[in-house]
């Protein structure tokens, strides 16, 4: 079964377009390695006006492993754990951002993905080296 746009409350959607624009920010300095993908990041690439994207009420982002090994800085979870995200228990690349919007807390889930097979643990094998 497909999701449409009246499957999700308004506030689920605002609260997801927030988030993606957040990590965005959080991580300005590695965006030339991630790729913002899924229905969030539609939204903002395409009018709504004409035809309004079904959207999604979570953000996926498409990691380069091979790019991100070598980053020196704060590691990606020290920068989400400051930006006030929670890693998801058992889910090494799915976080947890809650936001508030009209009153109400929201939680959105940010996940991280990769474009090769075993992503995840070659993305953390490469950091290890």
């Amino acid at each position: 079964m497909v999701n449409t746009r009246s499957d999700y409350e308004p506030e689920a959607i605002q609260a997801a377009k927030r988030v993606l624009l957040e990590i965005a920010s959080v991580f300005e300095n590695e965006l030339d390695h991630i790729v913002f993908v899924g229905g969030t990041a539609c939204s903002l690439l395409f009018s709504q006006d004409i035809e309004p994207h079904e959207g999604t009420i979570d953000v996926d982002m498409a990691l380069d492993p091979e790019a991100l090994a070598d980053y020196e800085d704060d590691t990606l979870e020290e920068k989400l754990i400051y930006a006030n995200y929670q890693q998801v228990e058992g889910k090494k690349f799915r976080w947890d951002r809650r936001v508030r919007i009209d009153g109400r807390v929201i939680s959105v889930m940010v996940e991280f993905l990769s474009g090769e097979y075993d992503g995840a643990r070659r993305y953390s094998e490469a950091r290890s080296v």
